[in-house]
């Protein structure tokens, strides 16, 4: 949790990181793509294993699977700690 510090508010990132892709995106499964590109490769939210399983997940229940991914990597650990709960 320490490069946090040094990267920003990690709320912030993700805020903006999701803002500009419902700015520029038009939605469908391409989405998926770019969600990807910035979860596990610019970020480093999530390695490539849990990210496949969580897109496996969601396209596995109804609803649009960008949308669920986007919420799948808001629980993530990195963001999401336990202490913040309390």
């Amino acid at each position: 949790m320490e490069n946090q510090s040094k990267e920003g508010n990690p709320y912030t990132r993700l805020f903006m990181s999701f803002l500009r892709l419902g700015l520029t995106a038009f939605g469908g499964p391409a989405m998926i793509a770019y969600i990807r590109e910035l979860s596990v490769n610019r970020n480093k939210w999530l390695d490539e294993e849990t990210f496949k399983d969580g897109v496996s997940l969601c396209q596995s229940i109804p609803g649009a699977t960008a949308m669920q991914m986007a919420v799948a990597i808001r629980g993530t650990p990195y963001l999401f700690s336990p202490p913040l709960l309390t």
